[in-house]
């Protein structure tokens, strides 16, 4: 929990070799310190098995979820799966830099059943459509 609390906390706007780079230190820190967790009891060995590293999704995602997210068009890749785990766990608004209209297409699909409505700022009904959201 330490570390998917740390991922969603700090990692977010990370690239995925950032992301990656980054858990690897953590999980080697975690690791060495001696403290007990679920990542040593994979490694009864003492070693530091590259392969097996921590992943946000497997430790705090609901495999059910991820794959209605899949069906909904979120990406198949492990970094649009992390980022959709911390979207639906993290309690502020998610900033989300979306230049192919993947996230957005996802959000829409997923938020279909509450009425979602997409506005732009040019939209000459956009004051309305807001009043009405705020009721």
């Amino acid at each position: 929990m330490l570390m998917a609390s740390a991922f969603m906390a700090y990692l977010g706007s990370f690239t995925p070799e950032s992301r990656a780079r980054t858990v690897k230190q953590w999980q080697d820190s975690l690791l060495s310190s001696g403290l007990h967790s679920s990542l040593r009891a994979k490694f009864s060995d003492g070693s530091n098995d590259a392969h097996a590293q921590f992943s946000l999704s497997s430790s705090i995602g609901d495999p059910i979820a991820i794959q209605k997210w899949h069906l909904q068009g979120l990406p198949k890749g492990q970094h649009s799966v992390d980022n959709a785990v911390i979207v639906a766990h993290a309690r502020r608004w998610p900033l989300m830099i979306d230049p192919q209209g993947q996230a957005k297409k996802w959000v829409v699909a997923s938020e279909k059943g509450n009425l979602l409505q997409v506005v732009k700022p040019t939209d000459k009904h956009l004051l309305r459509t807001l009043e009405n959201a705020i009721q």
